[in-house]
């Protein structure tokens, strides 16, 4: 909501209309009377529009109270007012209006919110100037302007927004939230209302943002950040340990306001850490499949027999797959059921791995190096001499998992935060079938209940091996314990949230007389859809690896055509290219729509996009990221090219078509590309067409975007 189109500042006249508008339907309604609650007396809408949540403190149950929060639509209304007005005063008011019109165009149409976010709230309502007073005081001390009561009540409460750690107790409905601020321990629960955090909250959930108060509810501004879940680290102690390591307060007023000027560099280490935990999860987890081969040397019937005998094998159902391969049955081979390192539901065993009958060979299968070693002693001492080792395979998944998160910058990563990094355990489980019928759900829920109930009694390695029930009554021990189960309460809403189930943990926590973090659950929602799912869009870039290296010369021809066949392959629309290439961190349509928002209208800029997705996969395979583009190099080539081009029409352009093309750093892929796009505009109906001078910035911003996407891809 911090992004309205930059050009909409300068539309005073339409500014003026609406006012005119505004004023026209209050007279109408000046006649009205409404009883105020307020001040005990009828008055007219025009003394309510004027002193509401002012000079009257208007009481969340009045239907005329725009903040209200059953008004929580009039709410947005009023906000969205006030953050074109903000936008416009800080231009007015910037020693470069220009510059900074620029830099905030360019972050929103990047889709970097929290940058746009970070640059108002500090350069508006926190940086003071010569004379003590920030943007907003002074703006404040002149009078707000031509700004309505509403408007004024509301810039006067984001005038004490200051960034926050909260961490959600509850989710009250669709709209809002129950949470407290970690970096005041001692301050009371307060209400957060806002529905795109209503949507994805889970209890204790920690988020940082920025928030201020209302009357009856706060309100969260911009961008929030989600703190990952770190053993034995408080979300406030995650926060500070990366304040303290980019060289910031680690407490007090000074961290807020830290935060609030530095939003950007601290939410890059925290990603990074996030990034790097998550690496070093599956570096060290052991997700080697083994494979082991033997050779029968009895008849298959005799050796089947004896691998029958074993009381940890059972019969297993055989793949398709495995069928085509050559073998005629399976065998399902148990851990052990003294073994306490798999603990395991009611009725559940592990699986310690598979044997595959074929009627000369047999193959073990197992996940884990150390559980193929297992299996295989197991498996030789049952066979004995029925049996003879022929070869072996690990193949490392985990390595492969780490491999595709790079490292980030270490001065980046507080060393503290990696240590204690998650080991992950995998380990496949079989369960009796239920005697009577039941869902999906309710067989997850049983799962849930008896390993839950399992976990109550098991002693714990983090709670210096005490059982849960035996933690709950130790004061020293009673924290850790509260962590743990705030995540399993986490854990739970958020697959709730997935799936659209809903279980609950709660009984846990009554068991365990944890009363001090017993809330009820959320409200049951919709699954959220894959997109909601991301937290933001520019969180999972560094998930893309690096596109690679140009070769030290122009593309050939024949180089561009394969490039882009293999790219259009993979989507079955441009649109489909086009969301993949934004998602993948690219702004160079969002870039050249700002550059050419004069001079292109929006059947010109469609017709255009998917030629400019194209010019972007020459250079970028989809599925890896892309350089980020500098913004005035771009408008500079931009600049070039339509001199370049008007140069070259007026040299009679048709009788040397090849002289302008021949010009750039990638000529082969500037004649495809603008080929292709040329073609598609004469084959369209003539209505349809971009007018003649439309297509002549048209064809200038291709041959731009495949300059900088030269320069840009070889600077890196």
């Amino acid at each position: 909501s911090l992004g309205p189109q930059i050009a909409a500042l300068n539309a005073d006249s339409l500014r003026r209309q609406t006012g005119a508008y505004d004023d026209l339907r209050d007279m109408s309604k000046a006649a009205k009377k409404r009883s105020c609650p307020a001040v005990g007396r009828e008055i007219s809408s025009a003394e309510c529009g004027e002193n509401r949540n002012t000079r009257y403190a208007c009481p969340a149950g009045c239907p005329h109270n725009p903040f209200a929060p059953a008004n929580y639509d009039q709410l947005l209304g009023i906000e969205d007012e006030v953050i074109a007005k903000v936008l416009e005063r800080l231009a007015q008011t910037a020693p470069d209006r220009s510059a900074l019109e620029r830099g905030l165009t360019s972050v929103h149409r990047s889709d970097a919110m929290l940058a746009t976010q970070t640059l108002v709230v500090w350069r508006f309502f926190l940086q003071t100037g010569p004379d003590g007073l920030t943007g907003a005081q002074r703006w404040e001390r002149a009078g707000f302007g031509r700004m309505r009561n509403d408007e004024r009540a509301l810039l006067r409460a984001q005038m004490r927004m200051r960034v926050t750690l909260f961490e959600v107790r509850r989710v009250l409905d669709a709209e809002r939230t129950e949470a407290v601020d970690l970096f005041d321990p001692g301050s009371a629960p307060f209400i957060i209302q806002d529905r795109g955090l209503a949507r994805i909250s889970v209890r204790f959930g920690a988020q940082i943002g920025w928030v201020y108060d209302m009357p009856h509810f706060h309100r969260l501004s911009g961008v929030a950040l989600s703190i990952p879940e770190i053993d034995d680290l408080e979300p406030a102690e995650v926060v500070t340990e990366i304040v303290r390591h980019l060289g910031g307060p680690s407490d007090g007023p000074g961290l807020r306001r830290w935060l609030a000027e530095h939003m950007v560099r601290f939410q890059k280490a925290l990603r990074a850490v996030g990034e790097e935990r998550t690496r070093l999860m599956f570096a060290n987890i052991d997700g080697k499949f083994g494979k082991a081969v033997y050779e029968l040397k009895r008849p298959f019937a005799e050796c089947r027999d004896l691998l029958d005998q074993h009381p940890d094998v059972a019969e297993d159902d055989l793949s398709e797959l495995e069928a085509n391969e050559g073998f005629a049955q399976a065998r399902v081979w148990f851990v052990p059921p003294d073994d306490t390192n798999f603990a395991m539901p009611a009725g559940g065993r592990a699986v310690l791995g598979r044997v595959l009958l074929g009627m000369s060979h047999w193959r073990l299968e197992a996940f884990g190096e150390e559980r193929t070693s297992a299996l295989r002693s197991a498996f030789e001492q049952a066979m004995g001499t029925h049996v003879q080792f022929v070869k072996q395979r690990l193949d490392n998944f985990g390595a492969s998992m780490s491999e595709k998160y790079p490292k980030p910058d270490p001065a980046l990563l507080p060393p503290r935060l990696l240590e204690n990094v998650q080991q992950i355990q995998l380990v496949s489980s079989r369960l009796p079938a239920p005697l009577a019928p039941k869902s999906e759900e309710e067989m997850h829920q049983d799962l849930l209940t008896s390993e839950g109930r399992a976990w109550l009694d098991r002693a714990i390695p983090g709670l210096d091996g005490r059982t849960p029930r035996e933690a709950a009554c130790d004061p020293a021990l009673r924290p850790r314990l509260v962590r743990m189960m705030k995540s399993r309460v986490r854990k739970c809403d958020a697959d709730n949230l997935q799936t659209g189930s809903s279980q609950d943990v709660n009984w846990m926590l009554r068991e365990l007389g944890l009363n001090e973090i017993l809330f009820d659950p959320p409200p049951p929602r919709e699954p959220l859809s894959p997109r909601e799912e991301l937290d933001d869009e520019f969180d999972n870039l560094n998930n893309y690896p690096d596109a690679p290296p140009l070769p030290p010369r122009p593309f050939t021809l024949e180089e561009v055509r394969v490039r882009l066949e293999e790219a259009m392959a993979k989507f079955e629309s441009a649109d489909e290219a086009i969301v993949a290439m934004e998602a993948s961190g690219s702004t160079l349509i969002a870039d050249l729509e700002d550059i050419g928002a004069d001079l292109l209208d929006d059947q010109a800029m469609l017709w255009l996009e998917p030629f400019l997705a194209q010019v972007w996969y020459v250079f970028v395979p989809p599925g890896t990221r892309g350089p980020e583009l500098d913004y005035d190099a771009l408008a500079k080539a931009f600049g070039r090219q339509t001199q370049a081009l008007a140069g070259s029409l007026q040299a009679a352009l048709a009788s040397k078509p090849g002289r302008l093309l021949q010009d750039g750093p990638q000529p082969n892929a500037q004649t495809a590309i603008l080929a292709l796009m040329l073609e598609s505009l004469r084959e369209a109906p003539a209505p349809q067409q971009p007018k003649a001078e439309a297509q002549f910035y048209m064809t200038a911003m291709l041959l731009a975007a495949v300059d900088e996407m030269d320069r840009a891809c070889r600077a890196r």
